[in-house]
């Protein structure tokens, strides 16, 4: 992609150059007229207009071992992303677009309307959360109804909703089944497949692994303490920080409970460890605008974040909001869509 577009550059400059030379043959003044000048600053030019990228006048410097010719190239530069910065993103986005590689695109330098989006204006107000008054019943028919959320917002309760932190789904999973058994889980988790029981017999089950996807059906976000070394004879957790196998998959024996015993289980409330809970999970106040937030996904490589309001939690925004946003804002959408008049700041 480069190389065609620095030599498109180099013949259009060394066009002109020789038109100006063809109308000056004694320069102009005391100054020379050089085509082949004109040739590589209309290579740096071209290129970076296509590419938006300041680094080409190096690369025009390092291939002619000229640095008298730095300063015409850095002035064309600049001014060739300058305008086309202004005017059209990138080759390299346009491909991404086309391509429908994800990707969270760059928002337009030259509209203010990026100051004027608010997180509370895009974000989802539908959030799955647990409380610390959830009981098991209602843990199994959240993993249920969610079964591609990774983790889930951790508050106080169902009024107050202030934000204690992020649990993973796989956490949440372990503990239903030691606590109530797998037959409550029965479409939460998939089950082992059958390939794999009539391949393996009963004396070399341990042998054969199994992913964390497979037992869980997701994972945890990479920020989740479950992901930290912690040795097995100090952790609680053990169980989850290795890798599991057939024989491993069975119900303990504290689960195997009689049903009364069992539905009176499944009222209980919800007992969380310390070490299983993210305490510090990215947070946004409602008044941060779309460019904050896109710059803080596109620094932290985020895929969510929470959206508090004094510490209660309010939304979460993934990047698929922010990614409509952006494309609403290039299709003209965004001022009729996403303003709110009413809304003041924070």
């Amino acid at each position: 992609m480069f190389v065609p577009t620095f030599v498109i550059g180099a013949c259009c400059g060394r066009i002109a150059g020789e038109f100006i030379y063809v109308l000056f043959p004694s320069g102009l003044g005391n100054i020379p007229i050089y085509p082949g000048l004109y040739a590589i600053v209309g290579a740096a030019a071209f290129s970076g207009a296509v590419t938006h990228s300041i680094s080409i006048a190096i690369i025009c410097c390092e291939a002619t071992g000229q640095l008298s010719s730095l300063i015409p190239i850095l002035i064309g530069l600049m001014t060739a992303t300058t305008i086309s910065g202004f005017l059209e993103p990138s080759i390299y986005d346009v491909i991404v677009r086309l391509k429908k590689y994800p990707n969270l695109g760059e928002l337009p330098a030259n509209r203010s309307i990026v100051h004027e989006i608010f997180v509370e204006n895009f974000m989802q107000t539908n959030i799955n959360f647990v409380t610390l008054q959830t009981s098991y019943m209602e843990l199994r028919k959240l993993l249920m109804a969610t079964p591609d959320q990774k983790a889930y917002p951790l508050v106080t309760n169902k009024d107050d909703r202030i934000l204690l932190g992020s649990v993973g789904r796989r956490y949440l999973h372990y503990l239903l089944v030691h606590r109530v058994g797998h037959d409550s889980l029965h479409h939460v988790a998939k089950p082992v497949p059958e390939y794999l029981k009539k391949r393996h017999s009963t004396t070399n089950l341990q042998a054969v692994k199994l992913t964390d996807r497979s037992l869980s059906g997701n994972t945890l976000l990479s920020t989740s303490p479950l992901h930290q070394n912690f040795g097995e004879a100090q952790s609680p957790l053990a169980p989850l920080l290795r890798r599991q196998t057939l024989g491993d998959i069975k119900e303990p024996a504290e689960a195997v409970l009689d049903p009364t015993r069992k539905m009176s289980k499944l009222c209980d409330f919800v007992e969380l460890d310390e070490e299983a809970i993210e305490p510090t999970p990215c947070q946004l106040v409602r008044g941060s605008s779309l460019s904050k937030v896109h710059n803080l996904f596109l620094l932290l490589g985020l895929q969510n974040a929470y959206v508090t309001d004094r510490g209660r939690l309010i939304g979460v925004v993934s990047v698929n909001e922010l990614r409509e946003v952006v494309s609403d804002i290039y299709a003209g959408k965004a001022a009729l869509k996403y303003i709110d008049p009413n809304f003041h700041g924070a």
